[in-house]
């Protein structure tokens, strides 16, 4: 149960960061990157850190 749990929770976090990546960008502006809204948004400092001892922050920032 507690793994379902999780499951919903980083279902939702890793979505609302997507959103975030989609809408929250206006025309002119710079889009924030995956990372960038992570460790914006301060409350995903699990994810953020995640990514970093997986070492894809480099790849989650470049293009593409």
């Amino acid at each position: 149960m507690k793994f379902r749990k999780l499951t919903i929770v980083s279902t939702a976090a890793i979505a609302t960061l997507f959103a975030g990546l989609v809408f929250g960008g206006g025309y002119g502006k710079k889009s924030n990157d995956i990372v960038d809204v992570a460790v914006n948004a301060g409350s995903f400092n699990t994810l953020a850190a995640a990514l970093t001892a997986a070492d894809l922050v480099d790849t989650l920032k470049g293009d593409g």
